[in-house]
């Protein structure tokens, strides 16, 4: 019994311990790697769900790495907020789902790509939600109006004035550091941050890397109301709006930034500053 302890111990990472949770290439099932499939309910299957997914699911026609990715079929036709009342529609509240250790401050890297003749929809598109322990707040990385560029919606924080300049509990940030369109029949390595800061401070953080060029960064932020869990420990690849083909490779998670192979993280600047001079002592 003690031996099994110790092993749960070290095999589970506990909060506040860098580790990566998982780095998934999608080699082979979803639901043999631990994501859920159940949402294929809202198309119609019942248990046991398809293992490989319905949307997105796993395809062997591209990859980064390995021999597949995940893909993500768009239909331009987003559905219905109530109660998607044009279902049956792929993107009709299907996606793939897991959990992961609690952690406060949650790193995402993949490789993502859109295929030819994609385009992104008119009010948004979305990619990754992220969930805190109670499923408020949440946040969703995606696209706005059209645009390629990755950004952030925080949707039930506490209410303030978001860069729009309006005043609300849902704010969407844009890039504020630098530009770095997706385009179509690319691969892009991305990399986000998510630190939710502690319940009632303004300490919170997000950042997102492209291909390594830092593209977002604001700091400072109010994410959680006094008293909430100030933890995440959930994630859902979901598509909705826009029209075309996406895919998803080597998707990792965990408490650490893990870096895309090829693009290494920026080394920091530990270089000493030039001592000062012509300098004159009165």
């Amino acid at each position: 019994m003690l031996i099994r302890v110790l092993l749960v111990v070290l095999l589970w990472p506990s909060v506040g311990q860098a580790a990566v949770y998982f780095d998934e290439t999608f080699e082979t099932t979803l639901a043999g790697i631990g994501w859920s499939t159940q949402s294929c309910q809202f198309l119609g299957y019942t248990d046991p769900y398809p293992a490989n997914g319905c949307n997105p699911f796993i395809t062997s026609e591209i990859a980064h790495g390995g021999s597949k990715a995940l893909r993500a079929d768009y239909t331009g036709n987003p559905p219905s907020r109530a109660g998607c009342s044009n279902s049956p529609t792929i993107e009709c509240g299907v996606t793939v789902y897991r959990t992961f250790p609690s952690t406060g401050d949650l790193w995402n890297r993949f490789w993502y790509r859109t295929a030819p003749g994609w385009s992104y929809g008119s009010i948004s598109t979305k990619n990754i939600y992220l969930y805190t322990t109670d499923n408020t707040p949440s946040f969703v990385w995606g696209h706005h109006f059209n645009g390629s560029e990755l950004q952030l919606d925080a949707q039930g924080i506490p209410t303030q004035v978001c860069p729009s300049g309006n005043t609300g509990n849902t704010c969407s940030f844009w890039p504020n550091l630098a530009t770095v369109p997706l385009n179509n029949d690319q691969w892009y390595c991305i990399e986000t941050r998510l630190n939710v800061g502690s319940a009632g401070g303004a300490d919170a953080l997000f950042e997102a890397w492209i291909n390594g060029t830092q593209t977002i960064g604001y700091y400072g932020k109010r994410f959680l109301e006094a008293g909430q869990p100030d933890a995440l420990n959930q994630v859902k690849i979901y598509a909705q709006s826009g029209s075309g083909v996406m895919y998803y490779d080597d998707f990792a998670l965990g408490s650490t930034r893990m870096g895309c192979g090829g693009v290494a993280p920026p080394t920091p600047d530990t270089t000493p500053p030039s001592p000062p001079t012509n300098l004159a002592v009165n």
